[in-house]
């Protein structure tokens, strides 16, 4: 945010008018010109001043007739050329040298090409502010909302707001909003009007891009003896010059554009500051922050004696920020109307204290996803008194709430011992009767895991299989795992859980397989050859897990994988399930 400062001046930008036209030896071309009209716009005024700031130090293009430039026709464009203008727009100096003010040839040739003859253009307006509501404080105070929103690309632009000094005086202007670094902002105060400007710095950049925001807000003070009601400030005395392409769309005379809004009504209104998300929650909930209304003071003509917040009913929520949010500047409340645009439900109420700022957790009806994208909630908030009929509504602020907490880490990961390479462990949960696994990210590996399990996590392959997938918190899950996963002599496996944000859980213990372990103590040896033997033909208990005694990898028991384990053991076979 940027703060004006009293009598600031200067500026920096502008355009270009190629360096060529057709055919014109360009060396010797003199064309007519109004001395000091450095844009050939055929006026002499702020933007020529600009203009000079803008080719002398920012790198913009040289004036397209560089005699017009020379405003104190001394033979050079430079800084005294600036000042030359200053003294004579703002000092009441003398005025340029001939040709002024009417176009003309140079009675004093010095050297200087004019390679262009001015080009008066008719105003072409962009419509590009949003007028807020002004407000008012204990009627001492009123704080004007202007939003700059071009829908195309402009070098820059200029706001006038225009007062009666006799009842206003301008004392601040604060900007913020998206307006790239290298743009300069300048606020200049003079009486009975504010004039603020936005310009390129065209060593950095070529323009203000399509869809830049920007809030300004004007502070007045109001005069103790004014009469009542003296502070409304009309919108039509509002003039914006947004300056488009190789010439000033300035050209002519000031553009005044269509304007959202009738005029500025000042009201004692509370404003909703932000609509934020609760952190460390399962979601659902937004806490509402807002400035108190003006009349929530001692003394006040009003008594406020509590806040109200609604949220607006929505069937259908968009999910994008451009079709959704509501900036607490957008001017969307008309003089009269009950409430803001739509269907509300009324949320709760807060008690007033004259506080400066008030906040409160409010319900939303949905939560942000990657799948669905944000949810916006609606709100506003009402300053009330003990009159139903007497009150002061916000504009309308939207935000979203998330879901924060992942779910609980799987701590009985396992393998089925009497199940064929099936993968096994129970649903966690966040709390006690909480839904949130969504899915499953199962990996395995064939390296054993090390101090860094997340690097071990990065480099482990997806686990492939047939899974069951209840996602009820407290009842059994698994995966049978497919040949492609689990015919390997050693192998590990992880999981981790994602709720439908999704936020991810730690990861699971390890499961740790070992082909050909039929009786499950970590080695292969003669004890496993028993085992099989005794399962198979004296009706021993099976390999645990099953899978683990299919050292043949084919997916049956037999007396092959007896074979094998032995061929492993003494006579330099391949290792179970090894090629």
């Amino acid at each position: 945010m940027k703060s004006a400062k009293l009598c600031v001046l200067m500026v920096g930008l502008f355009l270009l008018l190629g360096s060529t036209f057709g055919g014109v030896d360009q060396a010797f071309a003199q064309h007519e010109f109004i001395r000091g009209d450095a844009d050939g716009d055929c006026l002499v005024g702020f933007n020529d001043m600009a203009y000079l700031d803008g080719y002398l130090y920012h790198g913009c293009p040289d004036p397209p007739c560089m005699d017009a430039g020379d405003a104190n026709d001394d033979g050079v464009v430079d800084l005294g050329d600036m000042l030359h203008l200053i003294n004579y727009l703002f000092k009441g100096g003398s005025e340029p040298p001939p040709p002024f003010p009417e176009p003309g040839t140079d009675p004093t040739p010095d050297g200087l090409d004019c390679l262009a003859e001015c080009v008066p253009l008719p105003p072409d307006p962009v419509d590009f502010l949003i007028a807020g509501d002004a407000s008012v404080c204990e009627e001492t105070e009123v704080v004007v909302s202007i939003t700059a929103e071009n829908s195309e690309a402009l070098y820059g632009y200029q706001i006038f707001l225009q007062y009666d000094e006799n009842i206003l005086e301008a004392t601040d202007v604060e900007i913020s909003g998206t307006l790239d670094p290298d743009v300069f902002e300048y606020i200049i105060y003079v009486a009975g009007e504010v004039e603020i400007v936005c310009i390129v710095d065209c060593d950095e950049a070529e323009n203000i891009p399509a869809g830049t925001n920007e809030l300004v807000e004007i502070t007045f003070s109001v005069d103790p003896e004014a009469p009542p009601g003296a502070t409304s400030l009309d919108l039509n005395n509002v003039i914006a010059v947004p300056f488009r392409g190789n010439l000033f769309t300035y050209a002519g005379g000031k553009v005044y554009p269509n304007l959202t809004d009738g005029n500025f009504t000042v009201v004692p209104n509370v404003s909703i500051a932000s609509v934020t998300d609760v952190g460390n929650d399962q979601g659902r909930q937004v806490r509402v922050n807002w400035n108190r209304s003006c009349y929530d003071l001692v003394g006040s003509p009003v008594t406020i004696t509590e806040y109200g917040i609604w949220r607006r009913i929505d069937d259908d929520k968009a999910h994008g920020q451009s079709e959704e949010i509501f900036p607490s500047y957008s001017g969307m409340l008309d003089v009269g109307r009950d409430y803001p645009p739509g269907d509300w439900d009324f949320i709760k109420t807060v008690p007033a204290r004259g506080e400066e700022t008030y906040n409160t957790v409010c319900p939303t009806l949905g939560d942000y996803t990657e799948e669905q994208g944000i949810y916006w909630s609606v709100f506003f908030v009402s300053a009330m008194t003990s009159d139903p009929l007497i009150y002061y509504d916000s504009n309308p602020e939207s935000g979203y709430s998330e879901d924060n907490i992942p779910p609980l880490p799987i701590q009985d990961f396992n393998l089925d011992p009497n199940s064929w390479f099936t993968l096994e462990w129970t649903v966690p949960g966040e709390y006690v009767g909480e839904q949130p696994i969504a899915t499953y990210n199962i990996r395995y590996s064939t390296t054993p895991v090390g101090a860094d399990t997340q690097a071990w996590w990065d480099d482990a392959e997806a686990c492939a299989g047939e899974g069951f997938f209840n996602l009820i918190v407290g009842e059994e899950d698994s995966l049978q795992v497919s040949m492609e996963s689990s015919c390997h002599p050693e192998c590990y496996f992880a999981i981790k859980g994602l709720d439908s944000r999704p936020n991810v859980s730690g990861i699971s213990n390890i499961v740790h397989f070992l082909c050909g372990d039929a009786k499950s103590d970590g080695v292969v040896d003669l004890g496993d050859v028993l085992h099989v033997i005794n399962y198979l033909y004296k009706g021993g208990p099976p390999p645990e897990p099953m899978s683990a005694g299919d050292a043949t990898c084919d997916g049956v028991i037999d007396l092959g994988d007896l074979l094998h384990l032995i061929n492993y053991l003494y006579k330099g076979g391949p290792p179970p399930c090894g090629s």
